[in-house]
Order: C-alpha cells, then structure tokens, then sequence
C-alpha cells in the first residue's frame, strides 16, 4: 500500500487533490500498468488459451508496435518497455514520431520531405500534425476513414524507404526512423512461405 501512497503522491502534488470518479480507471491503470503489462507478458500463452486463440512459441511471436510520441511518453518510460520486451522476449516496433511516419514511407514524395519537420511534427491546424496533413494531401488520409488500397499496392516501397531512415530500436528514441517495415515483411514472407 505504501508504493500505491508513493505513486499517488508523484501524480497529485497537491494533498487537498479530489479524484474524480471518472479519473479512478485511469488512475489505477497507470498505478498497475506496469504490473499488467508483466504479466500479461509472462501469461500470455494462458490468455490466449482463454481466448481460444491458437499460440505455439515455435512458430509465433509475441509483437508489441509503439509509437514514439514524446509528448506523453518519457524517455525513462522508452527505455523501460525496451527492458521489458527484452526480458519478456517481445518483439518492439517502434515509429518515430508516429505510426503515420510508417505510413507515409508508402509514398515516394516522403523523400523530398524536411527529416526535421518530419521528426517535429508540428500541429498544422486543430486537428492534424504535419505528417497527418501530408498524408491527407497524397492520398486523403484521415484517422477516422483508412482506405488500405494506397498503402497494400506501396508496402514493397515502403519496407526499402525504411532502410533511409533509423530502424534500431535504441536509437528510435530520439532519431526520425521506423522498424515496423521489418515486422511487415515477416509477415509477407510467412505468407509466401506456406
């Protein structure tokens, strides 16, 4: 109870704070994440048994795909989901600075791009980020209505413009890059192999 009590105290500097009742599950995810995210690596197996999902260790893997997203994600917190895939034999992707990073390498107009706008990206308007806004402009991308024919025709392209850019897990931290075009073509090569 006393880490708990330590845990509240980092969240709410103030000893008069209320907690909403709309707060608690939030509140208690981000007190237990950790511990969730443990075992539920740990236990996987078991809960996809539960879930009459088939999982053989021989042939599946175990993937967890992140965005880097540095304004809700600290470094410490990076560095701490690499230790915990490392240790629990996770696969990570990560993109940096967002899962549309990934997608807007489908595109070759991504190579006339700024890499530091890229990285920054800025909001452009209330809604959109840079990339989003530049995805929005070569194919009318929006989060809400993903058309998948623009990006499954680009794939190919796609995993070969990753290689421009960083793919190592440790360096994604902080550098422009994506290593999620090597998950992607695992896949495609399982696929033809059967």
């Amino acid at each position: 109870m006393n880490i708990i009590n330590e845990e509240l105290d980092k969240i709410y500097k103030s000893t008069n704070y209320k907690i909403s009742y709309d707060d608690l599950e939030n509140l208690f995810m981000h007190l237990f994440k950790s511990d969730i995210y443990k075992d539920l690596a740990s236990h996987f197996s078991l809960y996809f048994a539960a879930q009459d999902v088939t999982y053989s260790p021989t042939t599946d893997s175990l993937n967890m795909v992140i965005d880097r997203d540095k304004d809700s994600f600290t470094e410490e917190q990076y560095d701490e989901v690499i230790k915990f895939c490392n240790e629990n034999n996770v696969n990570l992707y990560v993109s940096n600075p967002n899962f549309e990073f990934w997608l807007l390498l489908h595109f070759k107009e991504i190579e006339s791009e700024d890499n530091q706008k890229l990285l920054e990206n800025l909001k452009v308007n209330s809604s959109r980020r840079y990339i989003e806004e530049r995805l929005h402009d070569i194919c009318k991308y929006t989060k809400t209505k993903f058309l998948f024919e623009p990006f499954e025709k680009n794939v190919h392209g796609a995993i070969l413009r990753e290689k421009n850019y960083e793919e190592n897990v440790n360096k994604l931290k902080n550098n422009l890059g994506t290593n999620i075009g090597k998950l992607v073509y695992s896949i495609i090569k399982a696929g033809n192999e059967k």
